[in-house]
């Protein structure tokens, strides 16, 4: 028997409790004074232990007139009246059911959840215990249907997956996410805000500046060269469509070393004797000298030396893999795996980024064979599955990591749009959204833009009001943007908290579920 939460309720709500046992010694009277039988005969079979509900419409002493879902009404004492008014809708728990009195005891909404989540369970063939009784409170406070088949897959889910967050699974379920250990790892990273993908590049950038220290010093592993060359060329190569038809434009050495480091790698270049390399040595330096030389350049050429760059001279190597390399790989990953703003505003701008990025690991997850790679694709793997974990999100929500690199900065940013994706389809007139940014000089800033037809109210949130007053002196450029294109415009400014963070599941996945209510679980129930 598939039973939901609504048709639960109003089952319960609507069925009529039969039989007949004992009777009383008085009648109910009804809210006019009127002698009326009907409640009684409702009540005269049930037994104590049993439930009902119905709406307190009098009250007297320790006695309460109790109109029931016929429209009947029938009186009875209540053994605790200390939290009840008139107009009240409640659960009742007989007590004492005897010819000559009845007695009620009132249930809380802890009580009538329990009836609930008791008959839900027995609905569903699934035995009481703690386990399952958890999964259903769980299913109630998010709303969700507490049917056979929901109740059987979420109980699937905790036994597949023991050591997991059942608000987690819930949450899955609800967004009709696959329930995998990856999008559990992933949901769970989200929730503790470990879910950056520019976090995920950082470390990458770590591991790559190891890899590339490790071949330096053992110029023979050639395996572990040729890879890395081949990871770096395929950083550069696929387009923003995920093809391979477009290479990725480098840097200028120039304008990301300073003369100083530019000179320490002349000399690293030049410290090499082998014959075997001298003729790229030579096309290097003559870059370096006309100051040519990109970034990608210098670092294929430096992983692709096999030969000692360093004889006897051990500051060079240190001042090169402590100071020059982390700038050189920090640049290539953020040229390469990070989206500019004029991407961003381009029609599938963020769409054909992911694309590209997920076209990238793939290309890696077959090239990087060697055992010291080991890391970086358990790296790599995260990163995939984060974005896989977006695709999945986005087919009912929309929200986007957007891993900005700006031309002399860097910053972060997300993008959640409250408005679900069944609402966006029909072309709804109101939408709100929220975009986070965390930038190098502005530090963390929220903007909150909510749009009714044609008027927009944008709220920006940051940390000072000095940054505010930045804000606001070229609040002017944004504000003549969207009037030129049609847009009324409104602009509110405030000083946010550190502490007062944004959460992605409070506030973001469950910012529609409706409140707990105890009128939520207002029933008859007959055994």
């Amino acid at each position: 028997m598939a039973i939901n939460l609504s048709s639960l309720l109003n089952q319960l709500n609507n069925s009529q409790i039969n039989g007949a046992s004992s009777d009383f010694s008085k009648a109910s009277i009804d809210s006019q004074g009127n002698i009326d039988n009907s409640g009684l005969a409702i009540l005269k079979n049930m037994l104590s232990g049993e439930t009902f509900s119905g709406k307190i419409v009098g009250l007297q002493d320790d006695t309460a007139l109790i109109m029931l879902n016929n429209g009947s009404n029938v009186s009875a004492r209540l053994s605790d009246n200390s939290n009840i008014s008139v107009g009240q809708n409640i659960t009742f728990l007989i007590e004492e059911n005897t010819p000559d009195n009845i007695r009620l005891k009132p249930l809380g909404a802890s009580g009538q959840e329990a009836i609930l989540i008791d008959k839900a369970l027995e609905a569903a063939n699934l035995s009481p215990n703690e386990s399952n009784i958890n999964i259903v409170s769980q299913l109630l406070d998010m709303n969700m249907p507490i049917d056979a088949k929901t109740l059987g897959d979420m109980v699937k889910y905790s036994l597949q997956y023991p050591d997991s967050n059942l608000n987690t699974i819930a949450n899955l379920m609800r967004l009709e996410m696959p329930v995998t250990a990856e999008n559990i790892a992933q949901f769970d990273a989200y929730r503790s805000l470990e879910h950056s993908v520019s976090g995920n590049y950082e470390v990458m950038g770590e591991q790559l500046n190891d890899i590339i220290g490790n071949i330096l010093n053992n110029p023979s592993d050639s395996a572990a060269a040729d890879q890395t060359i081949n990871f770096i060329n395929t950083l550069y190569s696929a387009d923003e469509t995920g093809g391979n038809t477009a290479d990725v434009p480098s840097s200028l050495l120039t304008n990301v070393l300073s003369d100083e480091e530019l000179n320490t790698l002349k000399e690293a270049f030049s410290n090499s004797g082998s014959s075997e390399v001298s003729d790229t040595f030579n096309e290097i330096m003559q870059k370096l000298d006309n100051k040519t030389a990109t970034v990608k350049d210098i670092v294929t050429s430096l992983v692709d030396s096999k030969s000692d760059l360093f004889k006897d001279k051990p500051d060079l190597k240190s001042a090169l893999l402590q100071e020059i390399s982390p700038k050189l790989v920090e640049q290539m990953i953020n040229e390469t795996l990070k989206i500019t703003p004029e991407n961003i505003a381009k029609q599938d701008g963020i769409k054909n980024y992911y694309k590209r990025v997920k076209s990238i690991l793939e290309k890696a997850e077959k090239e990087l064979t060697d055992d010291s790679f080991s890391d970086m694709n358990k790296n790599l793997n995260q990163v995939k599955s984060n974005i896989d974990f977006m695709n999945d999100l986005n087919k009912n929500m929309t929200y986007f990591q957007m891993p900005v690199h700006f031309k002399h900065s860097n910053g972060d940013g997300e993008l959640y749009v409250f408005t679900n994706k069944k609402a966006l389809s029909q072309n709804t007139d109101n939408v709100s959204a929220l975009l986070h940014l965390d930038m190098d000089n502005l530090g963390p800033m929220d903007v909150y833009v909510k749009m009714a037809g044609k008027n927009v109210t944008t709220n920006f949130c940051l940390e000072t009001e000095e940054l505010l007053d930045f804000v606001y002196s070229n609040i002017d450029k944004l504000n003549d943007r969207l009037e030129k294109l049609g847009y009324n415009t409104k602009f509110e400014m405030n000083v946010t908290a550190k502490n007062d963070s944004f959460n992605f599941v409070d506030d973001f996945i469950e910012k529609d579920i409706p409140s707990h209510s105890t009128s939520q679980f207002v029933f008859d129930i007959k055994a």
